[in-house]
């Protein structure tokens, strides 16, 4: 009796060890199936990264959920497929996925994959949001300001752009400049206004360079300098923007003070600015 009980007492033992060793390498499995696919999606290579995602553990995981939602999104790696894309955002957003949370946001902003509707999309935003999501935060601001999806109200387009300029968000920058500067959902204050579009104008935005020209062209919130003026407005025009481009041109067809007309060169930058309205069309 005694020795029938040890043998089956050693016997559960081994079992119960077996049992923790196959536990330990299907959780090593399992996240490394996760790093593997994680590590490909990061490359680009999107088709061996889904050979990993869709493995039974794997794609149980909110990151990767998310992951397969922007490869069908996209038509990465996968025949683009806007339903598929939602079915795994939605199961990736059920675990709190920010990311997944402001896609689903973005696929009824867009109407890709289901009827367009910017009630669901604020809503979605709203929850990505919550989570500190920069975009989502622009987003609402975008919402509310137009008035898309909810009544609009440019208090609270203040609030959620004032949000995403915190995190450094230079479209955010420019529209509340803007709202600053039309005094809509609060103060009208210029000053607000210049140093907003003039922290976005050194960081690249392209927007915030032709409104910062046109406060030193107006003398708004700063001395009147058109030198600073058509500085700003050849680096925005530089990157496209026509209303630079023509402001451009009319500086130097009549000159002002200083900067004498230039004939020849206005009409370079009056050609670039037709051509650049020419190739906005097309898109």
């Amino acid at each position: 009796m005694h020795k029938n009980n040890s043998g089956r007492i050693f016997s559960n033992i081994y079992e119960i060890i077996f049992f923790l060793i196959f536990i330990l390498f299907s959780g090593l499995a399992y996240a490394n199936d996760i790093s593997k696919g994680l590590h490909y999606y990061d490359m680009g290579q999107y088709e061996k990264a889904y050979q990993y995602f869709v493995r039974l553990n794997a794609k149980d995981n909110a990151e990767v959920q998310h992951c397969l939602g922007w490869m069908y999104s996209t038509g990465s790696g996968v025949k683009q497929d806007y339903v598929k894309a939602m079915e795994w955002y939605a199961k990736s957003a059920a675990q709190g996925n920010a990311n997944a949370r402001f896609d689903i946001g973005t696929l009824y902003y867009y109407g890709e994959g289901v009827k367009q509707d910017y009630k669901k999309a604020r809503l979605w935003f709203e929850h990505a949001a919550k989570k500190d999501y920069i975009a989502a935060q622009y987003n609402l601001g975008v919402l509310y300001e137009k008035g898309k999806g909810a009544q609009q109200d440019y208090a609270k387009a203040r609030k959620y752009y004032q949000k995403a300029v915190r995190k450094g968000h230079l479209s955010a920058m420019v529209n509340l400049g803007s709202l600053y500067g039309n005094g809509l959902g609060g103060e009208q204050d210029d000053s607000k206004a210049f140093e907003l579009y003039k922290t976005a104008a050194e960081k690249g935005s392209a927007s915030a360079q032709y409104n910062l020209a046109e406060y030193y062209r107006a003398g708004l919130a700063t001395p009147r300098d058109l030198d600073k003026a058509i500085y700003w407005y050849e680096k925005s025009a530089s990157q496209g923007t026509v209303g630079a481009m023509e402001k451009l041109s009319k500086i130097y067809r009549y000159g002002y003070k200083h900067i004498p007309a230039n004939p020849a060169l206005s009409d370079e930058w009056a050609d670039k600015a037709v051509k650049a309205r020419a190739r906005e069309a097309v898109k």
